[in-house]
């Protein structure tokens, strides 16, 4: 009986705190800056698909004056997913009239919505000595039995009330610790599109780009007391690569905002405006001296390390892998290969390194491999010895060892020869029985049918090719790991191939991320071919193909372009409203203008 009524206060509570999950409460101000006797709006909202009964909040005692409220209630249904969503939102608003001078807060606004109190946050008000003219103002009102209310201001295109904010999670760190930047925008403004302005130099940084915007999906936040709607912009985690005072730089854009029309009949216009966040300047401190002895491999985070090898036994002269499997968040970039002992018997090769990013929002985590090519030299049970890796772990300020486990290999005696190692300098003993192998067997004596055959004489013919194939093969290999430049420049081609292919699905799919796609493609085959970094402004690409001498006409109709698929991607559109087989074909005309021009100009840093 005690457990079946347990149960059923278990799941009470569980269907209670669904019900409550969605509801949010929040207070705002329409300002927070006004003059003595000015008044302003408080609003407290609620929302949620399930909100029940919302009563009239009770105003906690303040240095204003109360001279009114209203209430006004809507609804907005949504699918997703093929669920049918309905979302409740409840407003109350109060009209405050500023009595006295000086810097107040709103305190804290508590109201309870299906048995659970919620409570807003505070709300800072600056009040400001009032101008003769406002105060001859707000007498006219007083005499005719009213209050000085400021009418309500049509959203104007000056940029007062859009702004971009740079935020950091920590701003006092270690060298190569990491660092996260939001850069967000903020406005009451309509937005019709934006862009880029330019590319921020994040000098003294190493840079991993977490997220960036490519879609204008707007987001209702209040900050500072204040309703806006926001877009996250970019998210990039930045690495300090010295030591001293770094500037995190700002980033500007330029935003087309809508002006209301001014009659009836006019339909309004727009008017770009250009804004751009504030510089953070953060502190990158040395890291403390390495303690003695200790294989510090540069790596600064929170890790766990972890070996293994390929297999515990072979033949001598043969290979197998010996790998360090580096696990956590931090700088996988900056990493050293980790320094191994010498080990008689064993030729350790150099190291390659394999990389694996996990992402989940503007969260990140990874693992870095190490791979070690291994040749087996000599004979006998070889044991490859313990090892310690070291980092640096920011959040304790310390240096952190692992030491990783020892591993055996039984190496067997190779039928043919053993090789000596270094270490060793032993010579190379020739097993058998001297010039025995030779086969006296007189049965096999003529050998004509060898040359006389067709078979003999192609192999013979492909043996010269094969050599020229590998020669071109190990060069091309060399180069491409060796040369950034021609390596850009040589798979340019592939990658925009691989988001081309993105972009014909979704137009089969007729979906508008077609756009998308397309803008990725183009952006990342122009910045390749040549050599500016990737996320690289239009401009930027504009100015580098006239340098190139490419032809005018095909960079006003890349510049048409990426304007087209700006616009298609921050403006909201639906698919209705976009001509996608029409684009489809613009942009393959504009895809092979490029490849045309790119490939016979020689760009300059890369020798084909």
């Amino acid at each position: 009986m005690k457990s079946s009524k347990l149960l059923l206060f278990i799941v009470f509570l569980i269907i209670f705190n669904c019900l409550l999950a969605d509801v949010a409460v929040e207070a705002f101000v329409d300002r927070n800056r006004v003059s003595e006797g000015e008044v302003i709006r408080l609003t407290i909202e609620a929302r949620g698909e399930n909100l029940g009964n919302v009563p009239n909040p009770e105003l906690p005692n303040m240095n204003f004056s109360v001279l009114g409220s209203s209430r006004s209630t809507s609804s907005q249904v949504s699918f997703v997913n093929g669920r049918m969503t309905s979302t409740r939102t409840e407003r109350i608003t109060f009209n405050l009239r500023a009595d006295t001078q000086g810097t107040f807060n709103v305190p804290p606004i508590s109201l309870t919505i299906n048995n659970q109190v919620f409570v807003t946050r505070p709300i800072q008000i600056v009040v400001t000595e009032a101008t003769a003219q406002q105060q001859q103002q707000q007498q006219r009102t007083q005499q005719q039995g009213g209050f000085a209310q400021r009418q309500p201001q049509q959203t104007q295109a000056d940029g007062s009330e859009t702004f971009i904010l740079a935020t950091v999670d920590k701003t006092n760190v270690f060298r190569n610790e990491k660092i996260v930047v939001h850069y967000k925008l903020y406005t009451q403004s309509q937005i019709q599109n934006i862009a880029f302005a330019a590319e921020p130099a994040f000098t003294g940084f190493w840079k991993e780009d977490l997220f960036q915007a490519n879609r204008l999906q707007m987001q209702r936040e209040v900050h500072e007391g204040r309703q806006y709607n926001t877009l996250l912009l970019r998210s990039v985690a930045l690495f300090p690569s010295r030591e001293g005072e770094l500037t995190i730089p700002s980033i500007e854009l330029n935003i087309d905002v809508a002006v209301p029309g001014r009659t009836f009949w006019d339909f309004g216009t727009t008017r770009r405006i250009n804004v751009a966040s504030r510089p953070i300047t953060v502190r990158a401190n040395p890291l403390p001296p390495v303690p003695d002895g200790r294989n510090f491999i540069g790596a600064v985070g929170r890790f766990d390390v972890s070996s293994s090898i390929s297999a515990n036994e072979g033949e001598a002269g043969n290979s197998l892998t010996y790998r360090i499997v580096l696990n956590g968040t931090g700088n996988f970039n900056q990493t050293l290969i980790p320094r191994l002992p010498d080990v008689q018997g064993l030729r350790f090769l150099t190291a390659e390194t394999e990389d694996v990013r996990n992402q989940s929002g503007t969260q990140f985590s990874g693992r870095r491999t190490f791979i070690y090519p291994v040749i087996m030299q000599e004979s006998g049970t070889i044991t490859i010895p313990e090892m310690d890796i070291t980092w640096f772990d920011p959040t304790t300020r310390r240096f952190v060892s692992r030491t990783l486990a020892p591993q055996t290999i039984n190496v067997r005696p190779s039928e043919q020869h053993i090789i000596a190692t270094p270490g060793g300098q032993q010579a190379i003993r020739v097993l058998g029985r001297d010039i025995q192998f030779i086969d006296t067997n007189p049965s096999v004596r003529n050998f004509r049918f060898l040359y006389q055959s067709f078979v003999y004489w192609l192999l013979l013919l492909l043996f010269p090719l094969s050599l020229g194939v590998h020669y071109f093969y190990i060069y091309e290999n060399r180069k491409l790991s060796s040369d950034t430049l021609y390596r850009r420049d040589r798979r340019a081609m592939a990658i925009m191939k691989k988001y081309m292919r993105d972009a014909d699905r979704y137009a089969r799919a007729n979906s508008i991320e077609f756009y998308n796609a397309a803008y990725i493609g183009l952006s990342h085959f122009v910045t390749d071919k040549l050599n500016l970094p990737r996320g690289s402004v239009e401009k930027l690409m504009y100015e580098a193909l006239r340098e190139r001498g490419v032809a005018e006409e095909l960079v006003n109709n890349l510049q048409k372009g990426f304007e087209k698929i700006n616009f298609v991607k921050f403006s909201n559109a639906n698919i209705e409203s976009v001509n996608i087989k029409e684009d489809i074909e613009l942009i393959t005309e504009l895809i092979q203008g490029l490849m045309g021009e790119l490939s016979k100009k020689k760009v300059p840093g890369v020798k084909r």
